[in-house]
């Protein structure tokens, strides 16, 4: 059986049919909503490079320093685990 992407979508009429226009966002998710549009107006998203070797294809970040552009990364993600920063890129 396939299934084709139509199958699966839903009108938009039935999703604002849902509740979707009648949403009112709370005060603390208004505020969410703003601080998060003023991050992006701040900060440019990070830009990365893509190498590939036969089959496989690996990310470093876009930046003259490889060491400061994975330290930019990880603040971006707000983590200073190597970890964490590796299971996003």
């Amino acid at each position: 059986m396939t299934i084709r992407p139509d199958d699966l979508a839903v009108s938009r009429k039935e999703t604002l049919q849902e509740g979707g226009l009648d949403y009112e966002p709370k005060p603390q998710e208004a505020a969410a909503a703003r601080r998060a549009a003023e991050r992006r107006r701040k900060r440019p998203p990070p830009r990365f490079k893509v190498h590939y070797k036969g089959e496989f294809a690996s990310l470093e970040p876009a930046h003259a320093d490889k060491v400061v552009g994975h330290i930019l990364l990880a603040d971006l993600l707000a983590t200073g685990s190597n970890g964490v920063l590796w299971r996003f890129v």
